[in-house]
Formats: structure tokens, C-alpha cells, sequence
């Protein structure tokens, strides 16, 4: 019998095929191997099949990291934040607290007043936007995968499907149809309240005729018998528009009236009395 001796100079079969393993699956990883319909050059392909693991494995540093992918500015429009407006932009930290729609709207107000006019509304915010984000968001919008927004309306929806998901919007709904005065609440109190609430969600899909059926429908019974004597017993006659316009009116006068007298309404009782002139002729036409 003839025995053969294995050349000490040949690596393994195994080790061979753990590193070919290894190329394949860094390959597929790399963006920058990954293959096209189109046909390499002969150079490319060389440089890649005499490729080391180093090389293999090395981080691609023209891969785009950013999650957000920048509209183009019109020819020879050259565009930088300014420091006066990342100064005045307000601070979003992804706290339970927060409300990610105030945050949207004074964001909108800031870039609005300092937008160039040859600059596009989705550059402006696109690149301001993360400025504006700190602690827990900053690092949730780190994390988006890389030029997966392109769009203002792309970014405003990632971030409220984040910090003002449906479970969110549910609650504050049946938080504004359920409002009622607490007892030791005036009526500009209990107003203000409403109108906080209804700001906090926009996109509740209530009509202005729900919004005034709820708002009255919370209020203590002398309160909600001084607001009908006021529109002639019959607060349903008026529009809704007509109908707020009234009840802030109403609402305003009694805070106006408690401060002079320092005193508030207890339980039940209402904020605002007959004796208060600015009202006495509206109740008696």
C-alpha cells in the first residue's frame, strides 16, 4: 500500500471554505460588492477578487449615514443654517410630557419667519428638523435607517407615528368628547382647558359643531344656564362659530371680572354673575 503525505504547504479544505464563507457574507453586507445588472469592468472585478479579509470588512465610508436625504437647492443658490435660527428653535426631548404637535407648530413658525425665498419649505426644515431634537429623540432619529426621508411630509409622519401614536390620539379624543368644569374651575378656566386639549390634537376629526356640543355639554348647570340666557335661551339658534365666539366672550369677561373682585366661583356656582355690566345688555335684548 501507498501512502501519500499531505503537502504541509496546503491550508485545509475546511479553512478554504470558512473563508470563502466569510467573503460571501461580507459581500452581501458591502454595498460596495454587491452585484448589478450591469457589467463590471475587468479592473473592478480583479480588485475585488484579490480583495483581503481587511479589505473585505472595512467599513464603506461613502455609504450614505444619514437618515435624511436633502432636496436639491436651485442652481447657484448656496444655502447654511444661521446660528440666530438654530438659537430660536424649539427643543423637542421625547418626553411623555411633551406634545409633539406644539413642538411641530412652533418649529413651522420659526422656519416660516426665517425661510430665504429661494429656498424650498422641505430643505429648510429637513435640515434644521434634527437640530431641534435632543436626549431620547435625538437618538431615536439617529437610529432611521440611512435616506429613508426625502420628504418634510415623510419626516412629519415618522416622527408623530413615534411620539403621537393612535393608542395617543384615542386617549386625547375621549379626553375632549368626556370634558367636564370641575367644581372649583371658573369658566375661562375650564375653557382654556378645552381649548388646550383640542390643540394638542389636531387631528382628532371632530366637526366645529361636536367640538361646541362637548365644550357646553362639560359645563356646571349655572354656567350652562347663564351661557342660554345670554344667546336668548337658545344657544342651538346660533352657529358654531357664532356659538364659541359668544362662550370665549363670556368666558374672558368673567376672568376679567374675578380679578378685579379677587374671589372665585365655588362648586356649582357660576363664574360670572348678572352685575357684570358688559354682559347686562347683551342678556336683556
Amino acid at each position: 500500500m501507498v501512502h501519500t503525505r499531505r503537502s504541509t504547504n496546503n491550508p485545509p479544505l475546511s479553512f478554504i471554505a470558512e473563508i470563502e464563507r466569510t467573503a460571501s457574507r461580507y459581500r452581501r453586507a458591502n454595498p460596495r460588492f454587491k452585484r448589478t445588472g450591469r457589467r463590471r469592468s475587468s479592473r473592478s472585478t480583479m480588485a475585488e477578487e484579490n480583495a483581503t479579509l481587511r479589505q473585505l470588512i472595512a467599513p464603506n465610508f461613502n455609504q450614505q449615514r444619514g437618515a435624511i436625504v436633502l432636496p436639491a437647492l436651485a442652481a447657484g443658490v448656496n444655502f447654511e443654517l444661521k446660528p440666530g435660527l438654530v438659537h430660536l428653535l424649539p427643543a423637542f426631548h421625547g418626553l411623555a410630557r411633551e406634545d409633539p404637535n406644539k413642538h411641530l407648530s412652533e418649529f413651522h413658525a420659526i422656519c416660516e419667519s426665517m425661510k430665504p425665498s429661494n429656498v424650498s419649505e422641505d430643505h429648510i426644515k429637513l435640515r434644521a428638523f434634527p437640530m431641534s431634537l435632543k436626549d431620547g429623540a435625538k437618538d431615536w432619529f439617529n437610529y432611521l435607517p440611512p435616506g429613508s426621508i426625502t420628504t418634510w411630509i415623510n419626516m412629519k409622519r415618522i416622527f408623530l407615528e413615534k411620539y403621537f401614536p393612535a393608542t395617543r390620539l384615542n386617549t386625547l379624543k375621549r379626553e375632549i368628547a368626556n370634558m367636564e368644569q370641575r367644581n372649583d374651575e371658573t369658566l375661562y378656566e375650564y375653557v382654556e382647558r378645552f381649548n388646550r386639549a383640542t390643540a394638542s390634537c389636531p387631528y382628532h376629526g371632530y366637526s366645529n359643531q361636536d367640538l361646541f356640543l362637548y365644550l357646553h355639554g362639560g359645563l356646571n348647570e349655572n354656567e350652562r344656564q347663564w351661557i342660554n340666557a345670554a344667546s336668548q335661551g337658545d344657544i342651538l339658534s346660533k352657529t358654531p362659530e357664532e356659538a364659541f365666539e359668544l362662550i370665549g366672550r363670556i368666558a374672558e369677561n368673567s376672568r376679567e371680572f374675578i380679578s378685579k373682585r379677587g374671589n372665585r366661583a365655588s362648586g356649582g356656582e357660576s363664574s360670572y354673575t348678572r352685575e357684570q355690566d358688559p354682559l347686562k345688555a347683551e342678556v336683556s335684548e
